[in-house]
């Protein structure tokens, strides 16, 4: 029979008191990790929940997209000032859908040829908003319309009319350069704003204050002889 004299070792390091002990270590090392965390990215990663995102579509359907307008006067680069031109608008809608206000919102475009080749007399410039300002702020849920392109819709006679200046009478003639890039800044600085009417690709990017990094979309346009052209998001 065992000895009731016989003393038994204690132990102080049980498993349980042990696997207790880490558990409560654990917690510890992860809340104070956690709250390194939140002081060095806390602000920032809210910022980036609480940023501007914007959404950029194109709707032939929608007369805001796809909208003509007739221009009393319109001066063509390198040609006229033509008379009651019609002209075809193509618009971007921009929409903010995001949690916070963006602000200075601009957009520029590239211009290539069909075969991707940098257009000439050309460099990235920015368009006009419809308000015909060059930058805005878009609050939560609110938009606005880009334009982008326009093109001008000659009568079915092909006889445009135009105001001769040295003779001081109104002339009739053709338009040479019927599709024309919406930028903001026409001032005579090399570069050609009024184009031929041929297959053009477009890169769009839209910069602000509040985006980390541009946006960039792609697009195509087919002309369609003397009817109004396609506009179309290149995807590939």
């Amino acid at each position: 029979m065992p000895d009731s004299n016989t003393m038994h070792p204690i132990f102080l390091n049980h498993p349980s008191s042990i696997n207790h002990k880490f558990s409560w270590d654990g917690l510890i090392a992860i809340s104070t990790l956690a709250a390194v965390l939140v002081a060095l990215f806390g602000e920032r990663f809210w910022k980036w929940i609480n940023r501007p995102v914007i959404n950029v579509d194109y709707d032939v359907n929608s007369e805001r997209c796809y909208r003509w307008a007739i221009r009393e006067f319109d001066l063509l680069q390198d040609q006229y000032e033509f008379m009651w031109v019609k002209r075809q608008y193509f618009r971007l809608r921009v929409t903010n859908t995001g949690k916070t206000t963006i602000h200075n919102l601009k957009a520029k475009i590239e211009l290539y040829d069909e075969d991707n080749n940098l257009a000439d007399r050309f460099e990235p410039t920015e368009l006009s908003w419809i308000t015909d300002v060059k930058t805005i702020d878009l609050a939560p849920n609110e938009d606005s319309y880009l334009n982008v392109i326009s093109q001008a819709i000659e009568p079915k006679d092909g006889k445009a009319k135009y105001l001769d200046q040295q003779l001081n009478r109104v002339e009739c003639g053709t338009i040479k350069y019927k599709l024309r890039l919406e930028i903001n800044n026409r001032t005579q600085r090399g570069i050609a704003w009024d184009r031929y009417l041929l297959r053009w690709k477009f890169r769009i990017s839209f910069h602000a204050d509040d985006l980390p990094k541009p946006i960039v979309k792609f697009y195509i346009f087919t002309p369609l002889g003397d009817s109004p052209g396609k506009l179309e998001e290149d995807l590939d």
